[in-house]
């Protein structure tokens, strides 16, 4: 009977994760087509992900119900619903992202373009490879850590790309409105936000690893 439990337990995980797997997918190609003029698939891209943000919102709730309902790992219990909380946040920001361009459709100049989706491509490979540590934390532990240093990585080359789009932005004479510059520098930092949050997991993540090794 317990068993069963851990099991159901294992598949709603295995849901969760892979539906913020997913918010990280269609935040990438959401900002393919808004670079590429694509809106109307853009805003397919909208309500697609608000579905999946509120869907993972349901899981995570069931899951915490089921921890504390069936008194499942009881010894790793906190770790386990702190990892799932920050990784609701990884879901609501890539929400929020493509809500905030949704609403006030920055201009991007095309010498731009490329290094935005370099932005985007690169946070949602920090997710992916997120989604893959948190599956593997649960059921083979011992490769975990391969998995958080790739999001690491990744987040090490959107610091890069935030770096180069920045002194590109401020250092054009394409772009003479000084507020143009300053809007595109805001959007950057927003976007920059999102492996900032994937590393967040990773460190909790990473600590979990350490408390099961003692």
């Amino acid at each position: 009977m317990v068993l069963n439990r851990a099991k159901i337990l294992e598949k709603q995980i295995e849901n969760y994760v892979l539906t913020i797997q997913k918010c990280g997918m269609i935040f990438r190609e959401a900002m393919k087509e808004y670079l590429s003029g694509s809106l109307d698939l853009f805003s397919e891209r909208v309500t697609k992900i608000k579905n999946l943000e509120g869907k993972a919102d349901k899981l995570r709730t069931q899951i915490e119900h089921k921890l504390y309902t069936d008194m499942l790992i009881p010894d790793s219990r906190g770790d386990v619903l702190g990892i799932l909380e920050t990784m609701d946040d990884v879901a609501d920001e890539a929400q929020r992202l493509i809500l905030i361009i949704d609403i006030e459709r920055p201009y991007i100049p095309e010498s731009l373009k490329e290094d935005f989706l370099k932005l985007a491509e690169y946070s949602e490979n920090a997710v992916d490879e997120l989604a893959k540590a948190v599956m593997t934390f649960f059921v083979d532990i011992k490769t975990c850590n391969g998995f958080i240093n790739r999001v690491y990585f990744f987040e090490g080359e959107v610091d890069k790309v935030v770096e180069r789009l920045k002194r590109a932005i401020f250092s054009s004479v394409e772009i003479t409105d000084f507020s143009k510059k300053m809007h595109l520098r805001y959007f950057i930092d927003e976007l920059a936000d999102l492996s900032d949050l994937a590393e967040d997991v990773c460190q909790r993540l990473a600590i979990s690893i350490i408390k099961r090794s003692i």
